[in-house]
């Protein structure tokens, strides 16, 4: 006989629990595993009782099947990780407004002549992967001085 155990991240499929949805792991030869996703009824067609499913309820216990049950609609839901996903989601967005706008601003920088006509590859890759307005204003500054002959270009 195969053996075999179940994870206890069942959960019940219905609010009557009659449908029960569990992954049941099978040790192989060799040392590796099968991994086998069951949906299991309470009852076989003929009304029987399903021995797997009441197997599976022993093995994993009713308090851990209605515990996962129970985290899964809240994570559905959105129960309290909402806030989180919310704090997420408006940094995620900050984030984007700002490299945005560098963006903007370094294409805004390279319309200047004495950058777009800079011959220094250096300054321009510098240029291009300043990481703040600062850093961005100061590379152009440096490069309007050294195309104006204000710096020496070494």
């Amino acid at each position: 006989m195969a053996n075999y155990r179940f994870l206890t991240d069942a959960f019940w499929e219905n609010s009557e629990k009659t449908k029960l949805k569990c992954i049941r792991i099978t040790d192989l030869p060799e040392g590796k595993e099968k991994k086998d996703i069951l949906s299991l009824d309470k009852f076989l067609p003929n009304g029987s009782p399903n021995k797997k499913f009441e197997e599976a309820v022993h093995k994993i216990t009713l308090a851990e099947i209605d515990k996962f049950t129970q985290e899964r609609i809240n994570k559905k839901k959105g129960g309290k990780d909402k806030s989180e996903n919310k704090k997420v989601i408006e940094n995620s967005r900050e984030k984007k407004r700002v490299y945005e706008d560098l963006f903007n601003q370094k294409l805004k920088a390279f319309e200047i002549d004495e950058i777009k006509n800079c011959e220094n590859k250096n300054l321009r890759a510098r240029l291009r992967r300043a990481k703040n307005e600062i850093e961005l204003s100061a590379v152009a500054a440096l490069i309007i001085g050294v195309e104006m002959g204000l710096l020496k270009n070494e």
